[in-house]
């Protein structure tokens, strides 16, 4: 498949009808490895709705303006792949 062997980090999916979503729905069909982040307050929601994709995906709550939140995100990425190979941005401000 098109991204075989390839780990995405997504941002931003909240909702089913998101371009997040689809960015991950679409990612986990071509075979890429994903983990979703969420914002603090949108965790809940967002795990509910990536539980939705044909793969189990896990969510991680993060506040990009948090130095120790991207630090934690950054361990449990090398300690889980390594590295990744793309990050998605798909956050909006409120």
């Amino acid at each position: 498949m098109l991204l075989d062997g390839k780990r995405l980090l997504i941002s931003g999916v909240v909702t089913s009808d998101s371009i997040a979503f689809a960015v991950a729905e679409r990612a986990l069909f071509s075979g890429a490895e994903v983990l979703v982040t969420a914002f603090p307050r949108d965790l809940e929601a967002a795990k509910v709705v990536v539980a939705t994709l044909p793969q189990s995906v896990d969510v991680i709550a993060v506040d990009a303006t948090s130095e120790e939140d991207l630090a934690t995100l950054e361990e449990l990425i090398r300690r889980r792949w390594g590295y990744i190979t793309a990050t998605v941005n798909l956050s909006t401000l409120d």
